[in-house]
């Protein structure tokens, strides 16, 4: 016979690691605040969605995951948060089957929203009861994940023309180094392996005291984690200061994720970008002179406003030149408020955007390809992650990702392979 419903909570997250750092922090707010986390809508109490808005796909995604909800648990209270929700708040509002739009990801918000809209919340009469065996946990550690997201700063002032991030996510904030510590030596008491450092503007971190070459020291010297990463960061911060902590740390793993957005540096005026080609190109090549092993990943928006054949054939000639381990590649959306958004005069047609963006795809690929031959037969070591049809997968300290038949492996374990570098997506042990 059921009496109640448990304090039980569903949390979908879409985009980017800071929102996956974002819902971890709600997750252990819930978790404190005596709520427990369950891994299917129709057996939650409340029901909350993490959203992001970078592209008109993730807005898209975005919906389908709320309609998706709602379907799966359509009497409970569902509740928006995220990016999405700060900026398109009336649009979220006027869907069906949302009950409330969270604008503030702080989890104090959340958690509030989450108690207010349970007291609304009378469950159906053929409701079951979830009596967990145990107290909620607070561990951090989801279980398809091996690596644990610290997130060290949010917000940036850019004001790149296609990007909505800033009025999403406001004017940059740094986390204080001594919380930041008490997070990765955390993660490593919970047996993380790898710890990514992320935020929204990596370049822009400065707690008062410190710069993120401060903040990458003091995390390699506490030795909590053997391996620490950085999400994303600008080709304008990759100085000597930071080139310093990798050549001295060998926790720092020798990938960067720079974004390029764009191989044409006219392109690049018209973003507002604050880097040219010239500077990009430094930056990779200090980098790859610093590391052994360094391997760099990128960001390319294609049929951004004004674009030009000539500019699209730069942006190719670029990937080719500089063989990106992996390439995202974007079809320009405008985002509601941003300068490009009013450059409609000057949209790409939507037939030659998609174009360019198959093409490019390729050109990606068989830079990536190219990048791989280049460490045929160097042993690496490969973080495993999940076991999927017979094989273990994992990511190389350079994030190189490795397929192996290696027997006996387990997720969370490192392993020192000597890959086969002849493939596009993944590397057979030989």
């Amino acid at each position: 016979m059921t009496t109640h419903v448990q304090r039980t909570f569903y949390l979908a997250t879409l985009g980017c690691k800071v929102n996956w750092c974002d819902s971890g922090l709600i997750a252990a707010a819930a978790a404190a605040a005596g709520w427990r986390r369950v891994a299917h809508p129709g057996d939650a109490a409340v029901c909350v969605v993490n959203t992001c808005t970078v592209t008109a796909h993730a807005d898209a995604s975005a919906r389908k995951l709320i309609n998706q909800t709602r379907r799966e648990q359509p009497s409970a209270p569902l509740l928006v948060a995220g990016c999405m929700a700060r900026v398109q708040h009336d649009t979220l509002a006027a869907l069906a089957g949302v009950d409330q739009v969270v604008e503030s990801i702080e989890p104090a918000a959340v958690i509030a929203a989450m108690e207010a809209a349970s007291k609304q919340y009378t469950p159906p009469p053929d409701a079951t009861v979830c009596r967990p065996e145990h107290e909620p946990s607070a561990s951090r550690r989801p279980a398809e994940r091996t690596r644990a997201f610290v997130k060290i700063q949010d917000g940036c002032s850019q004001q790149c023309a296609y990007c909505v991030v800033p009025q999403a996510r406001g004017v940059p904030r740094s986390v204080p180094l001594a919380t930041v510590l008490d997070e990765v030596t955390r993660a490593g008491s919970e047996g993380f392996r790898e710890v990514v450092l992320t935020g929204v503007h990596l370049a822009a971190y400065d707690d008062g005291t410190n710069r993120l070459p401060d903040l990458l020291e003091a995390v390699a010297r506490l030795g909590a984690v053997p391996r620490i990463r950085l999400s994303s960061i600008e080709a304008t911060a990759v100085n000597t200061a930071l080139l310093d902590v990798f050549t001295t740390h060998a926790s720092l793993m020798p990938h960067l994720h720079i974004p390029l957005q764009s191989g044409s540096d006219r392109v690049l005026s018209l973003m507002r970008r604050t880097v040219t080609t010239e500077a990009f190109v430094d930056a990779v090549r200090r980098f790859r002179a610093a590391c052994n092993l360094a391997t760099v990943t990128t960001d390319i928006i294609v049929g951004f406003p004004g674009e030009s054949d000539d500019d699209f054939t730069a942006t190719r000639r670029l990937v080719t030149e500089i063989e990106f381990g992996k390439v995202h590649v974007f079809r320009f959306s405008p985002r509601p408020g941003t300068a490009a958004a009013a450059m409609r005069a000057q949209f790409v047609p939507v037939s030659i955007a998609r174009a360019r963006e198959e093409q490019l795809i390729e050109t990606a690929h068989a830079a990536a390809a190219r990048c791989r031959v280049r460490f045929t037969g160097v042993p690496l070591s490969v973080l495993i992650e999940h076991r999927r049809r017979g094989c273990f997968e994992g990511y190389s300290e350079n994030y190189l990702r490795i397929r192996t038949t290696l027997p006996g492996l387990r997720p969370n374990e490192s392993v020192r392979l000597a890959v086969d570098g002849a493939t596009t997506t993944f590397a057979p042990v030989r």
